[in-house]
């Protein structure tokens, strides 16, 4: 028993075990400085995206913005330009399936008369992610797009685009909201799957 002690005061459980097993947040940062270096980390969300039963990650980070985008913002509010990526766990690392520049709008795109974000929603599940945005301002468009995993051919593929139409003017009634919902087969989408 005596040695015990000595043992755990000259290797602290904690500071062992945050050496070993990195946290979450630690690993997608490990991911980030690895791959995209000039990114920093937003958010991240955990699932087993490819159904091997191992959890991935879906994150989103920072990017350089393009033309466009920089000139949207100015000094008192800043524009944000996203990166989206796929990193998938091979058990022992993880793995870019994919990446995107334009999946996730940046931070005052989302229109209308006072820029906005345009990210409302992001999700993942077993073998999917979703995204819902918004444009617009009293005229309204909220947009989800929904990706699901073919295990045949090792990728996503969007399944669901679905579209909301909103007027301000129409808020009281929600028999006016449009609503537009597409489900689609990977085969549809054969030449759409995420990141190509």
């Amino acid at each position: 028993m005596k040695h015990l002690l000595v043992l755990l005061l000259a290797f602290p459980f904690s500071a062992f075990c945050s050496d070993t097993f990195p946290s979450d947040s630690d690993a997608v940062v490990l991911i980030l400085n690895r791959d995209f270096p000039e990114s920093e980390l937003l958010f991240f969300e955990k699932a087993d995206l490819n159904l091997d039963g191992l959890e991935d990650f879906a994150i989103v980070a920072t990017r350089t913005c393009d033309d466009n985008e920089s000139g949207i913002g100015d000094e008192n509010n800043p524009v944000t330009c996203r990166k989206f990526i796929l990193a998938i766990n091979t058990g022992d690392n993880y793995k870019i399936a994919a990446s995107s520049d334009s999946f996730i709008d940046c931070s005052l795109c989302g229109g209308g008369w006072s820029l906005h974000d345009a990210l409302l929603n992001f999700a993942v599940g077993e073998g999917w992610f979703e995204v819902t945005q918004h444009y617009g301002a009293c005229e309204r468009d909220i947009i989800c797009d929904r990706y699901t995993y073919d295990k045949s051919r090792d990728h996503w593929y969007r399944t669901v685009h679905r579209i909301e139409l909103t007027d301000c003017k129409n808020e009281e009634d929600p028999s006016k909201t449009e609503l537009y919902q597409e489900m689609i087969t990977p085969i549809e989408e054969a030449m759409l799957g995420f990141g190509e």
